[in-house]
């Protein structure tokens, strides 16, 4: 083997990786793609390594469970919105895993620094605990001279071990999804890829957990009591949607309420009133191509009216499985956009001209910001009635079906919509959204994690 080999074959790696996104997603997807990747290096680049921790003092860190890059989707599109905000009036710490260890990045007005640590990196796939993830991060908070943490979301952390560094740190947690209630957190019970009901059982959960790993059967169990424990250990529970917090309440009985906060995501761009276009002739399926997100449903509808509506022009935005990506090419007559830049969705949508939007996701949401902005687009958006979505829609800008009714049922509202026996929905617009980073500010002074 010479030097080179290793060059080589990530050399060759690469290009697989980018032959194989070309052909799901498309050319301006690749682009897309590579300005991403070009950004994040900078912004890390940014970060000069620094192992004089001294050098610049931090009240709080902020955990997440990936790098800060908007890539890795809506929790970091709008944490990186928000630190945006927040580093303007506060020094600014994120702590998150990098390669087999952990990395904090800090912030303090000019100044920009990063530490790591060499070991500590809990995995994709994290177990209950990890000392070595509780050694390093209680050791880079120390030496950044913090003294309370903010978890931005359990998921992709080991919970045992953020219960016992609640102990030593005062934390506030934000909840993002239903991580804390089972370790699938879509709510896709396998192998039927049905919503599962929030979990039935432990023995239902363990059987759908083991369908692509190995699980004890205790570990259903065990994983909610964790859950449970890091709730009760928590100063604060944000939630970015009421819908999210009351499903919390019920599935976490006990927990105090009012350490329950509602703080909707920074970076949700405000509706605008509209009228939508009739007749419908141009309409996206937006949203990751999952089956979570409901790529298979907007295939069966585009299989159903496509031939029905020869006129009338489909695509699909977003990146995806490249096996459900696949299928909807098949089928002839979708064009797939892909992958695409946080926040360029309204610009997209208006640039082709989008009549409906479908965010057909098939179990229920914790916030949508997608729906967001397809509304700041002028866009209305079908939806099933179900999660956060629903209830902003309630107040107009969409149709909402059942969930029960599954693609038959939506594609007799979209065929509606398209021969003019259903009247688009109106939107009378929103105000914009509460400043969310000022909220957090308040919140960490109210509970004292920052200075007053």
């Amino acid at each position: 083997m010479t030097a080179s080999d290793p060059m080589i074959r990530r050399a060759s790696k690469s290009l697989r990786l980018l032959a194989s996104v070309l052909a799901a997603e498309g050319p301006a997807a690749v682009r897309d793609r590579l300005q991403d990747r070009l950004a994040e290096r900078r912004r890390s680049r940014s970060f000069p390594a620094n192992e004089d921790a001294g050098a610049f003092r931090f009240p709080l860190v902020n955990l997440l469970a990936t790098p800060p890059d908007p890539r890795f989707g809506g929790v970091q599109t709008q944490y990186a919105a928000r630190m945006a905000a927040e580093s303007a009036t506060r020094p600014v710490a994120t702590l998150y895993p990098e390669g087999g260890g952990l990395r904090v990045d800090g912030e303090s007005g000019r100044l920009r620094r990063s530490i790591r640590s060499a070991a500590g990196n809990p995995g994709r796939r994290p177990a209950l605990e990890d000392p070595r993830f509780e050694e390093a991060a209680a050791r880079l908070t120390r030496d950044l001279g913090a003294t309370s943490m903010h978890v931005e979301n359990p998921a992709g952390f080991p919970l045992r071990s953020l219960v016992r560094l609640a102990e030593s740190f005062p934390m506030a947690i934000s909840i993002h999804d239903f991580s804390l209630n089972c370790a699938r957190s879509d709510l896709l019970e396998q192998p039927a890829g049905t919503f599962c009901g929030y979990g039935a059982s432990d023995r239902r959960c363990h059987a759908c957990l083991r369908a692509d790993r190995p699980v004890e059967m205790d570990f259903p169990g065990a994983y909610r009591r964790a859950g449970r424990d890091l709730l009760s250990r928590a100063r604060a529970i944000v939630f970015p949607s009421e819908f999210l917090r009351s499903r919390y309440a019920e599935l976490f009985s006990g927990i105090d309420p009012a350490r329950f906060h509602v703080i909707a995501p920074a970076g949700a761009p405000a509706a605008r009133a509209f009228a939508a276009s009739a007749p419908v002739r141009r309409v996206a399926f937006v949203g990751s191509v999952t089956a979570q997100k409901g790529a298979r449903e907007f295939g069966r509808v585009v299989s159903t009216l496509g031939p029905r509506f020869p006129r009338v022009r489909w695509t699909a935005y977003g990146k995806g499985d490249p096996r459900e990506l696949a299928r909807l090419r098949s089928l002839g007559r979708i064009r797939v956009r892909g992958y695409h830049r946080a926040g360029t969705l309204p610009r997209l949508l208006r640039d082709d001209r989008i009549d409906l939007a479908l965010a057909l996701s098939i179990t229920p949401e914790s916030y949508g910001l997608v729906v967001d902005e397809c509304l700041a687009a002028g866009v209305p958006v079908v939806a099933f009635d179900h999660g956060a979505p629903a209830d902003r829609l309630r107040a107009g800008g969409g149709v909402l079906i059942d969930p029960s009714r599954g693609a038959s049922g939506l594609a007799e509202i979209v065929a509606g919509l398209l021969d003019g026996s259903r009247v688009p929905p109106r939107f009378p617009g929103k105000p914009e959204t509460p400043d969310a980073a000022e909220l957090h500010l308040a919140l960490y002074r109210e509970l004292g994690m920052l200075p007053g």
